[in-house]
């Protein structure tokens, strides 16, 4: 099929319409190229569809934000964001039963004790600075009868705010092991040897595991030719990075000013904070 074919059956597929400025994206992502080397439309479908759900909640969330409707929190250079020491979304007896706790705390400390959240978070940037890929970390501390549910639900609310793709990838995990591979050869040999050579150093590596071993270990499959252990790597490598709404540039840039200010001061005041009504001067 030529690109137009491909198109046409896509949108009969997945019930809409995509834009020539969607269809140049996913060209450029090397979707459309994929598939004219593999065929495997199901993989095909699943990461088109994937890439159209990203960039389409992006550009609604872009026009939501130009119309007012979005308004971020404001945060001195993004450093300290702190999310609310409740979620306003807890279920009901969640809620009731934090409210019933927090009046059994004020009864048993005579009322000298201050409110604390029972779930609080902090934002830190990681990476960039030192060549590693350039990361957003979410820290919560949740006391440990809080349902799994609602801390769940608080980071995923995070990832949402953060990340222009919070879904996993569908790619499969032999292309995620595939990249691993050939950037451990690379690190091994200071250089990024021949697609056939590292495909031959897989194909041997799967024959040694075989022969290997045990009756209920899986086989490893090795590759018929240097082109399929190619398309797998690039598959692996467009995957593996996280999607963030932030560029590198900006995390690595919010990583620069923690520098500048002594480390993880955010993190540090965030924990004395948390432990001020935990550890008191003198306490038995």
């Amino acid at each position: 099929m030529n690109p137009q074919e491909i198109k046409a059956k896509l949108e009969k597929t997945l019930h809409t319409t995509i834009t020539d400025a969607e269809w140049a994206f996913l060209k450029d992502r090397g979707l459309i190229q994929d598939y004219e080397i593999t065929g495997n439309w199901p993989e095909f479908r699943g990461g088109v569809e994937d890439n159209l759900k990203a960039i389409r909640e992006f550009r609604e969330n872009d026009r939501r934000e130009q119309a007012g409707e979005i308004v971020e929190t404001p945060r001195e250079s993004g450093m300290d964001y702190q999310p609310d020491a409740m979620p306003v979304d807890l279920d009901d007896r969640t809620f009731a039963r934090y409210s019933a706790l927090d009046a059994l705390n004020n009864l048993r400390s005579g009322g000298s004790a201050p409110p604390r959240a029972t779930m609080t978070g902090t934002l830190l940037p990681r990476g960039g600075v030192d060549g590693t890929v350039p990361q957003w970390v979410y820290v919560i501390a949740a006391e440990l009868w809080m349902p799994a549910e609602e801390v769940a639900r608080a980071f995923r609310a995070t990832q949402r705010s953060l990340m222009v793709k919070v879904e996993q990838p569908r790619t499969q995990a032999r292309a995620f092991e595939v990249a691993r591979f050939v950037w451990a050869i690379e690190a091994a040999y200071s250089r990024r040897l021949s697609w056939s050579e590292m495909c031959e150093m897989w194909n041997d590596l799967c024959k040694k595991w075989n022969d290997d071993r045990s009756n209920d270990a899986p086989m490893a499959r090795p590759f018929e030719n240097w082109r399929d252990f190619y398309k797998n790597f690039k598959r692996g490598e467009r995957a593996t990075r996280p999607q963030y709404r932030a560029t590198d540039e900006e995390i690595t840039e919010q990583v620069r000013i923690a520098s500048k200010r002594g480390g993880l001061v955010a993190f540090d005041g965030w924990v004395s904070d948390l432990l001020a009504a935990t550890v008191q001067p003198g306490a038995r």
